[in-house]
């Protein structure tokens, strides 16, 4: 066998290229023709914040397991007052007569009528026919006691602070002992000082011992029937479950307010 001479092996194969040179540091490196280089924009995200350590003096909130509701503000008290009329319900409120047509009302037997008529809150019974000197006009008598004139007449008798402030003071006994509170206001008929105190005693109810008052009308049927009921009445009574303002009726509302806050007799 033939073998070729170092010179011919060395023809035949040509020397390899030198290898490319790095480029110094911080130099800007050529980019290839037709590629342009392009931003990509990265969105900046914050880092989660975290709450402040929780002060040792401050306790944690606490929170109700899960599926317990949620405690509202506490709920207001509901307290009802009843307007009464003696007359036309004799049977109902089981009275008893007078001589001269008064009826006999014994407050216990009182309460018991009314429990047995629906009223289970009712627990005072507060009489109102001792003020009778209201200057009533002939015209009076086709409206019911939140006329404005009936109710600056009532607020004007010397009896009435007495005649409130006890309410006021039985109210709070019995409000103490954490019962239902229900009023029974009652007059001969039903339609004037029944209402008008029970009108009075919302009024006190509401603004200074802080419970919603609802007024329900027990007298017969028959008494209203020849009064306006309030309803679209020109003069300024108020027809049932609303309150409207009537700048003489205001004075004698906050007049009675103020009896019941300072407790003045």
């Amino acid at each position: 066998d033939m073998v070729a001479p170092p010179a011919a092996a060395a023809r035949a194969a040509p020397p390899l290229p030198p290898p490319p040179a790095r480029p110094p540091p911080n130099a800007e490196v050529a980019q290839p023709a037709g590629r342009q280089e392009t931003a990509v924009a990265v969105p900046m995200v914050p880092p989660p914040r975290r709450a402040p350590p929780a002060s040792p003096d401050v306790p944690p909130p606490v929170r109700p397991p899960p599926g317990c509701p949620q405690q509202g503000p506490p709920r207001r008290s509901l307290v009802r007052v009843y307007t009464v009329g003696m007359e036309g319900m004799e049977t109902e409120l089981k009275l008893g007569k007078l001589a001269n047509g008064i009826a006999v009302v014994r407050k216990p037997e009182l309460l018991n009528a009314l429990r047995d008529l629906g009223c289970c809150d009712v627990k005072i019974a507060t009489d109102i026919r001792d003020l009778n000197d209201l200057t009533f006009k002939r015209e009076m008598w086709t409206h019911i006691g939140t006329h404005p004139v009936t109710m600056v007449d009532m607020v004007e008798i010397k009896r009435f602070p007495a005649w409130l402030l006890g309410v006021r003071d039985e109210f709070r006994r019995v409000a103490a002992a954490g019962q239902p509170v229900g009023i029974a206001v009652y007059c001969r008929r039903g339609k004037h000082r029944s209402i008008a105190g029970a009108r009075f005693l919302q009024h006190c109810l509401l603004h200074a011992e802080g419970v919603d008052v609802e007024v329900v009308h027990l007298c017969a049927e028959s008494i209203l029937a020849g009064t306006c009921r309030g309803i679209s009445c020109a003069e300024g009574c108020e027809p049932p479950g609303k309150l409207l303002s009537h700048a003489s009726r205001d004075k004698a509302l906050e007049r009675a307010l103020q009896i019941w806050r300072e407790g003045r007799r």
